[in-house]
């Protein structure tokens, strides 16, 4: 046998495990990133289902808002004639103590006499 052809059939043998290597090591990356869109995939369908699911919620979610608003105006509204009936009373009590302050001063003190 002649020394290069030996050298060519190293050569080749060589060559083929480093590609074996190359295709396994492909081999392994493409498994892992199939796997991890098979994840991503999983994730993605359950959250259409929890999407799907909250969205037939929102209509009643929405009625039962209305509502709530609703109530919220009336009370709103009610808070309102009581602060103001308040602040009316305030001004009937401050108007009532400066009118007895006014008479106090009036009256002259009694000064007993022995």
């Amino acid at each position: 046998m002649r020394p290069y052809a030996k050298s060519a059939c190293v050569a080749k043998a060589c060559f083929l495990t480093e590609f074996n290597i190359h295709y396994t090591q492909d081999d392994l990356i493409l498994r892992r990133l199939l796997f991890k869109l098979f994840r991503i995939e999983e994730g993605l369908e359950k959250n259409v289902e929890e999407i799907t699911r909250l969205g037939t919620s929102i209509p009643g979610l929405r009625e039962e808002k209305e509502g709530r608003d609703e109530e919220l105006e009336e009370v709103r509204t009610d808070q309102a004639k009581v602060r103001s009936a308040v602040a009316k009373a305030e001004k009937r009590i401050k108007k009532a103590e400066k009118a007895l302050e006014d008479k106090a001063s009036t009256i002259l003190p009694v000064t007993p006499t022995a």
